[in-house]
């Protein structure tokens, strides 16, 4: 059981007595609120009223009840501050109070129910109902207390006022007044016919007579005199219809005891409330009374019916129990209930002698507590301990009796309330309980003493506490009757008797210590505060303020040691390292990434208010969509150690500084200090780490508990859902920059695919081609560079952040295939680079500067499906690879610009090759009319090929591809034409050229063969290509045609000389008859003949195109000659016949002259054949075969 459990007393309730409801003065406002004592009870009253005031409920009775004493018009005071808002010295009423719900039960949600209020403008009209004069009806009284809370006038003046404020739509009369007559409001008010005068003149100068003002004030006071609840609502209409925003309260107290009085009447109130509930929700009535409202109700002479409407007005009923201000301490704040009696009758039998000794202290005039009466009525104090208490607070000399009291109630509830209500039962009240609560403000001198004593004791494992221990020696000794002996503060430090010997020995050493620490000094066996050297340092220590930025920056820089940033500041999620940009709510870096996209703000606990669970609340709300990051809120359960911490470590941290000289007095006595000083670091490292491991993680509107065991993994887990919220177009994996460089050297299509794993990678089929079009990954990048150029190192910087977050590798690797596909275009050193195999291309993929530098841009157009099968198709079946000697074969993986570049230069080959064959041949344009147009046409498609135009010369030649193609078939043809047909051509027609010749020379003249070569001359003319055949037909028959007439020759001479022949054998034989040596020369020429013979004597001839024998080498006019010499060769024969020596010649002896011979010659005729004349001739030549030189010859 506990203390509070056995007291009557409501300690969450208020002990202020007697609340006048119409003090104004602003200073009175600020004590009331100041001292109002807001209980859980009271707290939850005003949360409810407020809740259902800014609703939208019709019922705007509010009837607050309780006996007296129980704090019901203190209650409703407050609640009208509140509604009113009015300004308290500078500050808002509503700040002032709301401070006086600190520390409430759901104190949170207390105040967001009060802050409703904040969206309601209220004029609040207070008034005391007994006080007031109700003689013209109630409602004129309300009416009447309207006015007045408007700064006007409470009689007919004020209502003319009021009338001509409501007409020209301005209810400030200050302001109002000013401008109508230049005058100060304050000035009049105080004075009647001042006020007056001047109300009659605002009136007489808004056109009106004097005596209308006479006829309207005469209105006036008989409307008073008839003021009903109908004309108090037509008024507050009037008001409200100005300001639209605000409702107005009546707010009066004693309204049961003015009803008793017959001021007004239960009728009265519910007329009032039925005829304002007209106006909706703008106007409330709130009566404070003694008795509940069923209660007034009950003793009323009113019948049920009306009764009820009385009822259903008031709607709202807080009803507030009661609490007897007047009562002494021990009957009101002391009273025990009939078990609590009980239980402290029979303790008090049981350790009555022990209860006697705890309360015996040695001083004058202390009387120690023997009596069970005694005992009973002043647990949980004993009685001498009020008596202590009233020269505590007011000194020996004492002071006036009612603020004694008023100071010992307060006192003794805050020591009942804060100190002791929750202890266990039979444990009493201590010295430095009642000092503390007594003086919750001490002066700056013993709060030093106190933290520096409790530091001191801390420090060495003390189990007293220095600062209850000094609180306690600080009562005894203001209480001037009882010294601080030993024995005095053990008894005034304990709650319990049989506590002393259990403290004593830890309260001796304490003493010692804090002795030796010179915050005490002790005197004939009595302990005081003191001051010496060591407390000085301490007061200077503790008069050193330590900066709340310096407290923020050591928080700061014990986070960034600690274990827990360390593993959450980068992760790893699917083999991919990410660092988190990590700050505190005050921007202070605790990691500074490059990447600064991924975020994790830690709230420093210097910005965690009391109410930790509302702060979370607002992270949740103001950052529920921020994917992008993660908020950690410390526990800050030990914030008030690790700040108490912090601030000795940076006050000893002064000190060391300020005295550095170690042998100085202060020097020697900070070497303790700084021992000190290292373990209250090494302390604040470990709470800050448990402060983040304990916190809470808030994250997209969900709050996660941090504990030892599951921080770091829960924090790493909401980091990864992050990765995924930030980096939407993630990749499951990235590139290695390694894979840019050997995607652009690899020579072989087939193996580009192995270079790359996984679905966000499949660039390229097993064949080589481009398959990545849809990619995650090329669709970002090429987005990127659709309109224009954009350097390597943009693209990385860009392309590294939310929501891609692609790596380095993975961009340079991705440009490199986008380079080798022809998706893309490099600008490098000045150089526009549409293929991978440009030079420069290596360079860039091979280095990250220099991809950092070059720059690259989308294709903006592409040539459609149909248009590169189109293109890739003709260049196949064209076999353009070998045409132009290209490596690669030109298929489907040929990008764009490439195709227009093969397009180009295979029409520049075949346009060079048109006029290589013209040079060549110079009968070319003879032979192919029509190559100088082809030739032309494939000339318009050789120029520059650009990023500006690839497309239209691939869409131009698309358009002209069957012409295209018809010219480099034609070339092609001519080409061919001339390696494998012209020189057959040629030869054929050198054959004809020859065969005419031939007939020439042989004299001959042949019609067929006449024809034959005119026909080809003809078609050799024309177009040789097309006339090929033709020409070799006619060829052919030129060819038979000579030989026929070659053979015809042939044979002829084949058989001459075969005669020949004969005759040359038979002349050899004559010859070798004869005697050897006589004929040798004949024989020569005899066998040459035959030779000679033999070589013509082949009837057979076989021609190619040529007019010689294949085997002969003969022509057909050689023949013809050989034909024509027949006869001569015959004639030699005979010739040679004729000439045979036959006999010896004679020999001619040395010395001896011949005498010369005459030989006979006679001429046959004058005409003669040839043949004839051959003959003769033959016959001739045989008479002078064996003649001498000598020898003379005679023609006759």
């Amino acid at each position: 059981m506990k203390i509070k459990e056995i007291l009557t007393i409501n300690l969450d309730e208020d002990i202020k007595n007697v609340i006048d409801l119409e003090t104004i003065s602003e200073n009175d406002i600020k004590e009331e609120i100041e001292n109002y004592i807001v209980t859980n009870g009271l707290a939850k009253e005003f949360a409810n009223f407020v809740s259902t005031y800014v609703s939208n409920i019709r019922e705007t009775g509010v009837w607050i009840s309780g006996f007296y004493g129980s704090g019901k018009s203190y209650f409703g005071k407050i609640l009208g501050y509140l509604l009113n808002n009015q300004p308290i010295l500078g500050t808002p009423a509503r700040e002032r109070i709301l401070q006086r719900f600190t520390g409430i039960s759901d104190e949170a949600l207390v105040k967001n129910s009060l802050s409703g209020l904040d969206s309601v403008q209220s004029k609040v009209v207070f008034l005391d109902i007994a006080k007031q004069d109700t003689s013209k009806g109630f409602a004129y009284a309300l009416f009447r207390n309207f006015l007045k809370a408007l700064n006007l006038p409470q009689n007919e003046h004020g209502f003319i006022l009021y009338q001509l404020m409501i007409n020209d739509n301005n209810i400030d009369v200050g302001n109002y007044v000013f401008k109508k007559l230049n005058t100060d409001w304050n000035n009049l008010k105080t004075k009647m016919l001042e006020y007056a005068r001047a109300i009659k003149k605002i009136y007489i100068d808004k056109g009106n007579s004097e005596e209308d003002y006479n006829n309207i004030l005469e209105t006036i006071r008989r409307d008073i005199d008839s003021f009903d609840a109908s004309k108090l609502r037509d008024q507050l209409k009037n008001y409200l219809d100005i300001l639209k925003e605000e409702k107005i309260v009546f707010l009066f107290d004693e309204a049961s005891e003015a009803i008793n009085q017959g001021k007004f009447s239960l009728l009265d109130l519910e007329g009032a409330s039925e005829a304002l509930s007209s106006l909706g929700n703008r106007v409330w009535t709130i009566a404070i009374a003694q008795e509940k409202l069923d209660d007034v109700i009950n003793n009323s002479n009113i019948g049920k019916a009306q009764l009820t409407k009385v009822t259903d007005r008031f709607k709202t009923k807080i009803h507030l129990e009661a609490t007897e201000v007047d009562q002494i301490i021990k009957s009101r704040l002391l009273k025990k209930t009939d078990d609590g009696v009980r239980a402290l009758k029979d303790h008090f039998r049981k350790h009555s002698g022990q209860i006697a000794d705890h309360s015996t202290l040695t001083g004058a005039g202390i009387v120690k507590t023997d009596k069970e009466e005694s005992y009973i009525t002043y647990y949980p104090f004993y009685k001498h301990q009020f008596d202590l208490m009233q020269n505590f607070l007011f000194g020996t000399k004492g002071s006036s009796t009612k603020v004694a009291a008023r100071g010992m109630i307060i006192t003794t509830f805050d020591i009942l309330r804060k100190e002791a209500k929750d202890e266990g039962l039979y444990k009493t009240v201590t010295g430095w309980q009642i000092a503390k609560q007594a003086q919750p403000s001490p002066s700056v001198r013993l709060v030093n003493r106190y933290d520096n004593a409790e530091r001191i004791l801390r420090e060495n494992n003390s189990n007293i506490s220095g600062r209850k221990l000094l609180e306690t020696i600080n009562f005894l000794s203001e209480a001037e009757v009882t010294p601080a002996n030993i024995d005095n503060i053990i008894k005034s430090y304990i709650s319990e008797p049989d506590q002393y010997h259990k403290v004593k020995t830890d309260i001796e050493k304490a003493l010692d210590e804090l002795l030796e620490a010179k915050i005490l000094l002790k005197s004939n066996g009595t302990y005081r505060i003191t001051s010496d050297i060591e407390q000085r340092l301490l007061d200077e220590m503790n008069g050193y303020t330590v900066q709340g930025f310096v407290k923020k920056r050591k928080f700061v820089e014990t986070i960034k040691q600690s274990e827990m940033l360390k593993n959450i500041s980068r992760i790893t999620d699917n083999g991919l390292t990410f660092d988190f940009y990590i700050t505190t709510d005050n921007d202070d870096e605790l990691t500074n990434p490059a990447n600064k996209s991924l975020r994790l703000k830690i709230k420093s606990i210097y910005n965690i208010s009391d109410n930790r669970n509302n702060d979370i609340e607002k992270l949740k709300k103001e950052h529920q969509n921020d994917k992008d990051l993660i908020w950690l809120a410390p526990n800050n359960k030990d914030f008030s150690e690790i700040d108490k911490l912090i601030d000795e470590v940076e006050r000893i941290s002064y000190l060391e500084q300020k005295y550095t000289n170690p042998n100085s007095e202060e020097g020697k006595i900070l070497l303790s200090f700084s021992t000190a000083k290292s373990e209250k670091q090494n302390r604040i490292k470990i709470l800050i780490e448990n402060a983040l491991k304990n916190g809470e993680l808030i994250y997209l509107f969900n709050v996660y508990t941090l504990t030892q065991d599951n921080a770091v993994q829960t924090v790493q887990a909401q980091q990864k859902e992050l990765l995924k919220n930030v980096y939407t177009k993630r990749l499951q994996s990235q590139l290695s920059d390694e894979v840019a460089k050997a995607v652009i050297k690899e020579a072989n299509d087939s193996r580009l695919h192995t270079y790359f794993h996984g679905d966000d990678f499949t660039f390229f089929d097993k064949q080589g081609n481009f398959i990545g079009e849809n990619l995650k990954v090329t669709e970002e990048i090429l987005y990127k560079i659709r309109n224009t150029f954009v350097d390597g190192k943009t693209l990385e910087m860009e392309l590294e952040q939310p929501p891609t977050g692609f790596s380095f590798g993975t961009v340079i690797t991705t440009i490199a295939v986008l380079m080798r596909a022809g998706r893309v275009i490099a600008k490098y050193n000045g150089k526009e680079m549409f293929s991978w195999r440009d030079e420069g291309v290596l360079d860039i993929f091979s280095a990250a500067r220099e991809f950092r530098k070059a720059s690259f841009k989308a294709v903006s157009k592409s040539l459609s499906l149909q248009q590169k099968q189109g293109i890739v198709q003709f260049m196949l079946d064209i076999e353009a690879d070998k045409h132009l000697g290209l490596k690669k074969k030109i298929d489907f993986n040929t990008n764009d610009f490439e195709l227009a570049n093969a397009v180009r230069d295979l029409a520049k080959h075949f346009a060079d090759k048109i006029e290589t064959l013209e040079n060549s041949e110079k009968e070319f344009t003879k032979f192919f009319p029509h190559a100088g147009a082809d030739r032309d046409f494939l000339g318009g498609f050789t120029g520059p090929v650009s990023e500006a135009n690839y497309i239209d010369k691939a869409t131009y030649f698309l358009e002209k591809k069957q012409e295209y193609s018809n010219a480099v078939n034609r070339t092609l043809e001519i080409e061919k034409f001339i390696r494998n047909k012209l020189p057959n051509v040629k030869q054929w027609k050198h054959f004809a050229d020859a065969v005419v010749d031939e007939l020439k020379k042989a004299a001959k003249s042949d019609v067929e063969v006449q024809n034959l070569v005119a026909e080809f001359n003809k078609d050799y003319s024309v177009n040789i290509v097309e006339k090929y055949n033709t020409l070799q037909q006619t060829a052919q028959k030129i060819k038979d045609r000579y030989h026929r007439l070659f053979s015809e020759a042939m044979s002829q001479c084949a058989e001459k000389y075969n005669e020949l022949k004969k005759l040359a054998e038979e002349l050899i034989k004559e010859i070798l008859a004869l005697p050897n040596g006589l004929n040798d020369e004949a024989k020569t020429k005899a066998e040459n003949l035959k030779s000679y013979a033999e070589q013509r004597m082949n009837k057979e001839i076989e021609l190619e195109f040529d007019v010689k024998d294949k085997k002969s080498r003969f022509t057909y006019s050689e023949v013809l000659s050989f034909i024509e010499l027949y006869n001569s060769k015959k004639s030699e024969i005979d010739i040679l016949k004729a000439g045979l020596v036959k006999e010896i010649p004679q020999v001619k002896e040395p010395g001896q002259a011949l005498k010369p011979k005459t030989i006979i010659s006679k001429l046959p005729g004058r005409k003669l054949k040839v043949a004839e004349y051959r003959n003769w001739l033959q016959q001739e030549i045989q008479k002078i075969v064996s003649a001498d030189d000598n020898d003379e010859v005679t023609i006759e």
